[in-house]
């Protein structure tokens, strides 16, 4: 029984880790896709 415990927290712990991890991949995913956004509508803006 108590083992089965210790593997339940340390399986929420893994998935919590990855969790954040997926966050730390997805912030930088979201500045650049947001950064080539303003460059083509900069560039569409000038060539209008």
């Amino acid at each position: 029984m108590p083992t089965s415990g210790a593997n339940r927290s340390s399986h929420d712990r893994l998935q919590r880790e990855n969790r954040m991890q997926s966050g730390w991949w997805l912030l930088p995913g979201v500045l650049l896709g947001g950064g080539c956004w303003a460059v083509l509508l900069s560039q569409a803006l000038t060539l209008i």
